[in-house]
C-alpha cells in the first residue's frame, strides 16, 4: 500500500534505524502520498517508482540522523 507509514517503516526496514529527527516532514509527506494516490493517475510501475524514490530519500534521512548522533 503506497501510504506514508508504510515508506517510513520501509525506511527503517532498509536502514536498521529508527530515529526520525524532528517531525516536521510528516505532514507534507502525508500530503504527498494521497495527492499521489488520488491525482497523479500513475501505472502501477510509476506508483512503484515513486514509492522506491521516497523509500530512499526517507532511508537517506534516518542515515543522515544516525550518522550526526554518533559524532
Amino acid at each position: 500500500m503506497f501510504d506514508d507509514q508504510s515508506l517510513l517503516q520501509a525506511a527503517e526496514r532498509a536502514t536498521g534505524c529508527s530515529d526520525w529527527g524532528a517531525p516536521l516532514f510528516r505532514e507534507p509527506l502525508a500530503i504527498l502520498t494521497q495527492a499521489i494516490r488520488a491525482e497523479a493517475d500513475l501505472s502501477e510501475l510509476g506508483i512503484r517508482r515513486a514509492e522506491r524514490r521516497l523509500v530512499d530519500a526517507l532511508s537517506a534521512r534516518l542515515q543522515l540522523n544516525a550518522d550526526r548522533a554518533r559524532d
